[in-house]
């Protein structure tokens, strides 16, 4: 099986790369590399933007560990002089970041090397700085990342609307004069400078409850990483979005059994913040690729319809995840698995129903195999068991590189269907 997923994907890359050649090399037909349109490359930076911010935002950038706290922060020392050497560090990185990004855009958008990767490398680094201006609250939460994002899905929505009715040019490239480019570097980097020195200045002003208010996060994305295992991280964050929350209103449940379990999973779904937003938005993933390449139109709603029907299945992975908790609720196992299955099944298949007309002209039910795949996958991953460490077999490679053969075969569960899934859509479109 993760030979099969090796091959198709490594066929997907080549696939890729050869259409990104295309369309930057020597001339091809006008059906084959047609540009990407200006509204994508904007709504592209913007997202690219916002999610940067809201990662950022979200680990803290500056964080102490308990012990630094305690013996460092605690004694009458330059607390900025202690801080300026990491936040450095973070400025270059996110420099580095944003230089990478900007690289990304000029090979899909064909726009100006040296302004476009000067202009990533001063929003990633003044992204930083922004960061922990926002940590230190000398920036108002109000400018977060949500206008962001949200600007960059409405210009998506926008231009898929105004290029369907035929008011913007299909691929028509991203251009600006030289002049007004030029002097929007200069702006975007004067506002990195001054963010940079602002957050620099004011690096003293960072308290010991702030620096380890989010230190939590770094451990545990360190520890998903060493142990192969991204639910450590995907607890703690889920564990922090239901703090900000605080208190719901209680309501009480009604009779019966699986009535009582999908009032619950619904109720979950609506309270916890960000999943329903992110749901909808995923819907227009399908009508971009539909714009921009329809052939691969009915592989990418299999593709995030998996991805959404798995923000609705944490009703499911809690009941699979926790033996104490089934016992708690009585029943069998596969009872209680079914009775969790049914929001995130309806969720696939109106969400596959929604996106049905970005696939229509490849298969006009393409849509309800996308909608099987998505609750075959996110059941079958849902319902994995803890992580067995003492099951993984080294495999050696050569070089020197021993790859635990073990652990990745259950990192892999649920891929194998995604696989199976993804040949029957590609046979029949």
């Amino acid at each position: 099986m993760i030979t099969g997923l090796v091959v198709i994907g490594a066929g997907l890359v080549v696939q890729l790369v050869r259409i990104l050649v295309a369309r930057h090399g020597t001339p091809v037909p006008e059906e084959t590399a047609a540009g990407f349109p200006a509204w994508l490359a904007v709504a592209v930076t913007l997202l690219l933007v916002g999610t940067a911010l809201a990662v950022l935002a979200g680990t803290g950038p500056m964080w102490a560990s308990s012990a630094t706290t305690t013996w460092v922060l605690s004694a009458p020392t330059d607390r900025r002089g202690l801080l300026r050497k990491w936040f450095h560090w973070l400025a270059f990185t996110g420099l580095a970041v944003g230089a990478a990004a900007g690289a990304l855009l000029v090979a899909l958008f064909r726009l100006p090397l040296v302004l476009t990767t000067g202009t990533g490398a001063a929003v990633g680094s003044g992204l930083v700085a922004m960061s922990v201006l926002l940590q230190i609250r000398q920036i108002r939460s109000a400018w977060t990342h949500r206008p962001l994002v949200a600007a960059g899905l409405l210009t998506v929505l926008f231009g898929l609307i105004l290029e369907g009715a035929g008011w913007l040019p299909r691929g028509a490239a991203p251009t600006l004069p030289t002049p007004v480019s030029s002097a929007l570097v200069i702006v975007v980097v004067a506002a990195a400078a001054m963010l940079l020195v602002a957050a620099d200045r004011r690096l003293g002003r960072l308290t010991r409850g702030t620096l380890s208010a989010d230190a939590h996060v770094v451990p545990a994305a360190a520890t998903a990483g060493n142990f192969l295992d991204l639910s450590l991280l995907l607890d703690v964050l889920e564990l922090r979005r239901w703090r900000r929350v605080g208190r719901v209103r209680p309501r009480s449940f009604p009779s019966g059994r699986w009535r009582a379990l999908l009032v619950a999973d619904l109720r979950r779904q609506f309270r916890t913040p960000g999943v329903l937003s992110s749901w909808l938005a995923l819907a227009l993933v399908p009508y971009v690729v539909a714009a921009v390449t329809p052939l691969w139109s009915p592989m990418c709603q299999l593709l995030t319809a998996c991805v959404a029907t798995s923000r609705l299945a944490s009703g499911l992975r809690a009941v699979s995840g926790s033996a104490a908790l089934r016992r708690g609720l009585g029943g069998g196992d596969r009872p209680l698995r079914l009775a969790h299955l049914v929001v995130p099944a309806s969720g696939a298949v109106l969400w596959c129903l929604g996106t049905a007309p970005a696939t229509w002209q490849n298969g006009p039910w393409l849509w309800i195999v996308a909608a099987t795949g998505a609750t075959a996958v996110s059941y079958r991953i849902a319902t994995r068991p803890p992580m067995d460490y003492h099951a993984g077999v080294l495999v050696d490679i050569g070089f020197g590189v021993m790859v635990p053969w073990g652990l990745l075969r259950q990192l892999c569960r649920g891929l194998g269907v995604l696989l199976s899934f993804s040949l029957l859509v590609r046979l029949l479109s």
